[in-house]
């Protein structure tokens, strides 16, 4: 009777065991993720300038494929994201966190040689907080004027027109 009762125990350990196991990593912690307060931002954005300098705005990159960018008054680049240009196809999506100023969309493509020049044509869009843009790939684009400065937090996304989905462009 005792050796049989040390053979259950010997069988039911295991299935314990791994049960136990089961029950202590589903109560695992799961990482927080990252957070980047207001004021981390701002000071990032305060010593950061992207690879063009200022023209291109000051820069803080908290994840592949998201730019926090601030945009001063005075010149500033105009940008087509295409293939010619960027050497890949994205679509951009600018949602306006803070700030005034008018934001240019589509018309010709900018002089490369002299992007602050801008772009010719267009339509202006007047922006402020909570704006957004949705920027296919291959459109010019641009702040032709600020007042002061604008936030913004820009998403690039492989673009719709290079998986053949241009039509898929959501309208408000």
């Amino acid at each position: 009777m005792v050796r049989s009762s040390f053979t259950q125990i010997l069988r039911i350990t295991p299935i314990v065991l791994i049960a136990f196991v089961s029950v202590v990593e589903a109560q695992s912690p799961i990482a927080p993720g990252v957070f980047w307060s207001a004021a981390t931002i701002s000071a990032c954005l305060e010593k950061g300038t992207g690879d063009l300098g200022i023209v291109a705005g000051q820069t803080v990159r908290p994840y592949p494929g998201v730019t926090i960018r601030r945009r001063i008054e005075g010149p500033n680049n105009a940008s087509v994201h295409a293939w010619n240009t960027d050497k890949v196809e994205m679509d951009e999506i600018v949602y306006i966190i803070d700030g005034v100023g008018t934001f240019m969309t589509g018309g010709s493509s900018p002089d490369y040689n002299n992007r602050t020049a801008g772009i010719k044509g267009g339509e202006a869009h007047d922006v402020k907080p909570g704006d957004i843009f949705i920027i296919p790939a291959g459109t010019p684009h641009w702040f032709s004027g600020i007042t002061g400065h604008v936030t913004m937090m820009e998403f690039r996304y492989p673009s719709l027109r290079s998986q053949g989905k241009a039509n898929e462009l959501p309208k408000p």
